[in-house]
């Protein structure tokens, strides 16, 4: 019978011969903390569930090593996520051991770190960005162009950072009648390009504030990369391929942006974050598009179930309250008001009003988008639902009502 020390080599060789991802970073896990665990010379078959649970203890108590050659220990424990992904390298190895029959069970399915309760626990965090803080960095005069578009894009059309940053030129259309972002490719992986996460090419329609970034980036790549030899869609300004975790280059880090736009650090946010914004504006209904079904979403983020998907759309407070209250209308920018204001002067047409159900007395004017469609429908459509769905693109939420001001 193997010992785990034995049987781990060969399990790690398997897996890369079989181009599976991440192999590297389970050999380094292996050699800084499993190889010192108390049960990595016993057999196999040895190993129990005890072990590993003891293992886990340990490891709750162990500081980190330092980034970079040596093995200098800092002044932090190990944080919960890199326990969990030693538990799962530790489950690999006994997985292979089972699949080949040396052993019955795995010994660390059922061993998965448990939440510990702290002080942070008590600190409101969201992996999210506001409408708020969404247009915080795109006015921040501090954040770099080439920054702000490629953050946009992230957010409009969910890709993930290894999808975006290795798209070709050719899978990015914005002419034609079908605008489209088709994300066929992920992180390289020894120098060839993977496939997405789920090994699936889809493609995310473009409309909207998505396509004008699209068009907006486009115009502006031969500036910010003169020279694209791999013809991707977000090159570095030399040209080349950008590293895996650094989006945004060696000189400016995702961290830099928020910090920037005023958004706290406390607040841990990566550059992932920006696709749980991409799923939390589709199902909270943002930028005044009705809410998207989670199924939709499902199928625009590549996600295999609903239930992941359920993980990255969040609810924003304000859509909670829409839907306990009563949905308000945003009115139209001051500038395209007093455009309207200004066409439908001479037309004897008296402005809209939207009336909230649960208040009578918040009331907001909210004018049509042009005195012709204003004229072309008034008279045509009886039910002022029906009315509100023409002047403004969208039917308004049961609980309002649409009526002519007085």
């Amino acid at each position: 019978m193997y010992t785990c020390r034995e049987y781990a080599p060969v399990v790690f060789d398997r897996r890369e011969a079989a181009n599976v991802k991440g192999v590297d970073k389970e050999r380094s896990r292996y050699n800084c903390r499993i190889v010192a665990s108390k049960w990595v010379d016993l057999d196999l078959d040895k190993v129990t569930t005890k072990h590993i649970r003891d293992w886990e203890r340990e490891l709750r108590l162990a500081y980190a090593f330092k980034k970079g050659p040596g093995r200098e220990l800092t002044d932090q424990l190990l944080d919960p996520q890199t326990i969990n992904r030693c538990l799962s390298t530790a489950s690999s190895i006994f997985a292979d051991a089972v699949e080949n029959e040396l052993i019955e069970k795995n010994p660390v399915i059922g061993a998965k770190l448990r939440k510990m309760k702290t002080e942070g626990d008590t600190i409101v965090r969201w992996s999210y960005l506001t409408p708020e803080e969404q247009k915080s960095i795109l006015i921040c005069e501090d954040i770099p162009k080439h920054v702000k578009l490629a953050a946009e894009f992230a957010w409009e059309t969910g890709a993930r950072q290894g999808e975006q940053m290795n798209a070709f030129l050719k899978d990015l259309i914005v002419d034609g009648p079908d605008p489209r972002f088709i994300i066929r490719h992920s992180t390289p992986f020894r120098g060839k390009l993977m496939p997405p996460k789920n090994g699936k090419i889809r493609e995310v329609p473009l409309g909207g504030r998505a396509l004008e970034v699209a068009r907006e980036w486009l115009e502006y790549l031969p500036t910010w990369a003169p020279e694209n030899p791999h013809n991707l869609v977000f090159p570095l300004a030399s040209g080349a391929r950008r590293n895996p975790g650094k989006p945004l280059g060696r000189s400016y880090s995702v961290h830099d942006m928020y910090d920037a736009a005023g958004i706290p650090a406390r607040r841990g946010l990566h550059w992932h974050a920006l696709r749980h914004t991409f799923a939390t504006n589709l199902i909270s209904g943002a930028h005044g598009r009705d809410p998207v079904r989670v199924e939709v979403i499902q199928e625009l983020m590549g996600h295999h179930s609903v239930i992941m998907t359920a993980r990255y759309a969040h609810m924003r407070k304000d859509a909670i309250r829409a839907e306990l209250y009563g949905a308000t209308v945003v009115a139209p920018k001051p500038a395209i008001i007093e455009e309207v204001v200004e066409a439908a002067a001479p037309l004897p047409l008296a402005p809209m009003v939207l009336v909230g159900a649960n208040d009578g007395a918040d009331r907001k004017r909210v004018f049509a988008r042009g005195a012709e469609l204003v004229a072309k429908h008034l008279d045509k459509v009886r039910k002022p639902r029906e009315l509100f769905a023409k002047l403004f693109g969208r039917r308004p939420a049961k609980e309002a009502v649409v009526t002519r001001a007085a």
